[in-house]
């Protein structure tokens, strides 16, 4: 799905919802919603985060070590250099947010979903919002069929119809 899309569809839901952002963190790759709703060339060795509110554009907030990495993004790019400006520039991306969404799972209820350790997650409390699972969003933003490969599937579907009905035939 392209990127544009997933953030236009992803704020349309966060509209719909009342949830004034979708904060998504990646540390050492193991959230991939990070890396299917932004792009970058190269390993990256620090936290970083991409913030797309309900309305506006998205922002990402990387270390200065990997801002290069994230320079055909086609996404604003906002660099810290330290643990302490990486909380300033946190705690400005999130100013007036009540909720933001995350790759968490109360309870661990849909472990596939729980991609942020519990300590990020104390962290962004910690600025104020409440954070509630991106589940729903997450799966409404990068899991839907295009046209085409809706045509293709239907295609594909009949198909194959076709093919266990003739094996059926076939077997007698």
């Amino acid at each position: 799905m392209e990127q544009q899309l997933i953030y236009d569809t992803a704020q349309e839901y966060l509209t719909q919802e009342g949830i004034p952002g979708w904060l998504v963190y990646d540390y050492r790759q193991a959230n991939p919603v990070f890396w299917l709703v932004i792009s970058a060339s190269g390993h990256v060795t620090r936290p970083c985060y991409f913030y797309l509110p309900a309305q506006g554009e998205p922002t990402l907030l990387v270390h200065h070590v990997d801002a290069g990495k994230f320079a055909d993004s086609g996404v604003a790019v906002s660099v810290y250099s330290s643990r302490d400006s990486m909380l300033a520039a946190l705690r400005e991306l999130l100013s007036g947010a009540n909720k933001i969404a995350m790759e968490y799972s109360p309870e661990n209820t849909l472990p596939r979903v729980s991609r942020v350790d519990a300590g990020t997650i104390e962290l962004v409390r910690s600025l104020g919002p409440e954070v509630v699972s991106s589940a729903d969003l997450m799966q409404y933003a990068t899991q839907q069929w295009t046209s085409e490969q809706l045509a293709d599937h239907r295609e594909t579907a009949d198909k194959l119809g076709l093919i266990v009905n003739e094996a059926f035939a076939f077997a007698g």
